[in-house]
């Protein structure tokens, strides 16, 4: 029997998400299946830099967990995230709580998740996905992208996300692509840079 549609689940509104990421419920729940296994690794480090007090280290597994985040329009969660960062950023001693209460709503997240049977491990269903998009071509656009970003090429940057969108932008990372776009276009191009290496990283292990 399919897992009714609820309004929301811990950190995500789903009518929301729906709506921006323009699928259905079946859909997001195959994503959110996939966002569990994306972040728990980037978790347990992120926990193992902070007790370690390895600040580098700590920004970038909280930031592979934001971007995650993102991609589901887990605005609640993505929050906290930026929260654990700028903590971070600040040497503030409010890091380990944080970093505590973005473990705990992760993991609430996740057992919510699990109680629902993920639709994605159909094999059919995996195959029919995978045939959606050209994921290696957009594996090889993003990584052009970014170097164009940590080059500040504007112009390569523009023909690179308009290649893109021609390419066709995944549901789960239309998010992505709106922050870099905005990102860019203000001059932030590290962040910009950040986000694309962390959707093409995904994206190559996909392919593997």
């Amino acid at each position: 029997m399919e897992s009714p549609q609820p309004n929301a689940l811990p950190g995500i509104d789903v009518d929301d998400a729906l709506k921006r990421l323009g699928i259905e419920w079946k859909q997001l729940l195959g994503l959110l299946h996939r966002f569990t296994a994306e972040v728990e690794e980037p978790l347990v480090e992120l926990r193992g830099c902070v007790n370690r007090q390895e600040w580098e280290g700590a920004r970038r597994q909280v930031l592979t967990i934001s971007v995650a985040c993102m991609r589901l329009c887990a605005d609640k969660l993505r929050a906290c995230a930026r929260e654990v960062d700028q903590a971070i950023r600040d040497h503030s001693d409010q890091t380990n709580n944080l970093t505590t209460l973005l473990e705990e709503m992760v993991n609430e997240l996740s057992d919510s998740i699990a109680s629902n049977s993920n639709p994605f491990e159909d094999a059919d269903v995996q195959e029919i996905i995978g045939s959606l998009y050209n994921y290696t071509g957009i594996a090889d656009t993003l990584s052009q992208l970014e170097s164009a970003l940590l080059t500040r090429d504007s112009r390569l940057i523009s023909e690179r996300l308009n290649e893109w969108e021609h390419l066709g932008i995944p549901p789960d990372m239309l998010e992505g692509f709106a922050q870099i776009k905005s990102l860019s276009g203000s001059g932030a191009f590290e962040d910009a840079a950040a986000i694309t290496n962390i959707l093409c990283s995904g994206l190559t292990n996909k392919n593997q």
